[in-house]
């Protein structure tokens, strides 16, 4: 068996599973999982019980995520009790529900880009070479699902340490926190929640565009940073945006950045019944190889996820999008399991009292309008939550708009402010498609806007 299984199983039997939600009669073993295994040319997956191997993406975890999720999720409601305490329970019983200020709150992982457009790859070393255009700044990381919301009428709000005019700090930190609060109150978002703070910080990422729209990250959080202590407690101003929030962003590489953050807000998320959804990104490979335990309980917590094809297959085993959401639910509490599957579309299974609903709508054909994809994730899904939260759309509505809004995000040069998908660019794109529908257009309409 790969030593990195081994070394998750280990994990899961002494940690996971020795806490009262986690504990199991007997512990995991591995003939109850599957292991991916890394090949130098064709990585695929192999059960150790048959030692039968069959293509697919690189994973970490597969059945022992399955395994130890699967019953802790069915011993426990949904958005777990475990951190409430009684005085909280007890007020939550006997207070009437309070009406929710935003839509959509996000913790972490504040970003700015720094947008490189490059005639080609490779980047030759010790060579100078020509942009294709003026390198450019854009606000990122968790703000970019946040601004595809706002541009559909969500109410939204972001949640950050960020770097405060303290002794020792240089100066551009300060300017880019003036930046980045300074184009995030333009759009619309809410930003009582960036908190300075002498450790706060702004991840910076290198984004290296050439003319195909092939694109290439550099940034500092691209591993678990070291884990610095904020505070004891979550500070009443973020606390209160969360409670009067319908529900809350957590991305894969706040997990790296803003570790004490998100496990605060999660915990203030599940006390107010603010609906918790995560999309892992391409942080997920090393969420899972590092066996992080506040992953774990986030996919515990979950109302929904949001993956992309290569994600999924990391955590499933499975290659065909239906089958790959099918499994995805029998392991997660998420009810509902959102799957992006590039130029093919979108794929989305809601599992409720009354049975499932499934869907699977076609991409747009982009052609040459198509520049790179850089935030079309974030925009996809938060076009998909406006839908669902502002605009009260079914399933199959939520995800045509959310594809729209993706589509339109990949015919822009990065993300950001000039780069997510505006909602004029976003009806253009339907009106000329079989998908549309005079539900979406109307969301669409730029006379609704207030921004976009």
């Amino acid at each position: 068996m790969p030593t990195l299984v081994a070394n998750f199983l280990a994990f899961v039997n002494t940690h996971a599973l020795g806490s009262p939600v986690m504990r199991r009669s007997h512990p995991i073993n591995e003939h109850q999982c599957g292991a991916w295994m890394w090949g130098n040319k064709k990585p695929g997956v192999r059960d150790i019980t048959t030692g039968k191997s069959s293509k697919g993406s690189r994973i970490f975890g597969t059945r022992i995520l399955i395994s130890i999720i699967q019953d802790s999720a069915a011993d426990r409601p949904r958005h777990s009790t475990e951190r409430r305490s009684n005085d909280a329970r007890m007020a939550l019983q006997h207070d009437s529900p309070k009406p929710k200020r935003f839509d959509i709150v996000s913790a972490g992982n504040m970003c700015i880009d720094i947008l490189l457009p490059i005639d080609h790859y490779p980047v030759s070393r010790g060579e100078h070479q020509r942009l294709r255009k003026n390198a450019f700044l854009e606000i990122g990381g968790s703000l970019n699902a946040l601004l595809s919301a706002t541009r559909l009428e969500a109410k939204t709000a972001a949640l950050a340490y960020v770097r405060g005019d303290t002794e020792g700090t240089h100066p551009s930190d300060l300017l880019l926190t003036k930046y980045l609060k300074e184009i995030a109150e333009r759009e619309g978002i809410e930003t009582s929640g960036f908190l300075p703070h002498s450790r706060g910080t702004i991840t910076t990422c290198a984004a290296l565009l050439d003319s195909d729209g092939t694109h290439t990250f550099l940034a500092s959080n691209e591993e678990v940073q070291e884990h610095l202590t904020f505070n004891e407690t979550l500070p009443r101003v973020m606390r209160d945006l969360v409670h009067q929030s319908k529900a809350l962003i957590i991305d894969g590489y706040a997990l790296h950045s803003d570790r004490e953050l998100v496990e605060q807000c999660l915990d203030s998320a599940i006390e107010s019944d603010c609906e918790v959804w995560v999309d892992p990104q391409a942080a997920t490979a090393s969420l899972l190889q590092n066996r992080d335990d506040l992953f774990l309980r986030i996919l515990r917590s979950a109302h929904g996820i949001s993956l992309n094809m290569e994600e999924a297959r990391m955590m499933t085993a499975e290659t065909e999008p239906e089958r790959v959401l099918r499994a995805l639910p029998s392991f997660l509490s998420a009810d509902t399991v959102l799957l992006k599957d590039g130029p093919y579309g979108c794929h989305a299974l809601v599992k409720g009292e009354l049975g499932e609903e499934f869907c699977s709508i076609p991409g747009f054909d982009l052609s040459e309008a198509y520049k790179d994809s850089v935030g079309a994730g974030d925009a996809f899904l938060g076009a998909f939550l406006a839908g669902r939260l502002v605009h009260s759309l079914e399933l199959r509505a939520c995800c045509i708009l959310a594809n729209t809004m993706a589509a339109g995000t990949c015919m822009q040069h990065g993300a950001g402010a000039s780069g997510i998908s505006s909602i004029s660019q976003a009806k253009q794109l339907l009106e000329a498609n079989s998908l549309k529908n005079d539900l979406i257009l109307q969301v669409l309409s730029p006379d609704r806007q207030t921004s976009g």
